[in-house]
């Protein structure tokens, strides 16, 4: 949470106003990440999110939380 809440520059209650628990975040942030898949771009913005991300893989940090 405090990656999150370092990047988005927000406070751990904005974040929960949107979302139930860490759980819930995970679960949207994986539904965004199967859209991106299904566009005509895909290798690229995979590799632009994956690769150049300033905290690293999504996948990998959603796993070590949980």
């Amino acid at each position: 949470m405090a990656n999150i809440t370092d990047v988005c520059r927000l406070i751990k209650g904005s974040i929960y106003h949107h979302f139930k628990n860490k759980e819930g975040i995970g679960l949207e942030s994986l539904k965004y990440i199967y859209k991106i898949a299904y566009q005509d771009d895909l290798n690229q913005k995979i590799d632009d999110y994956f690769l150049n991300s300033e905290v690293g893989c999504l996948l990998g940090n959603l796993a070590l939380e949980f």
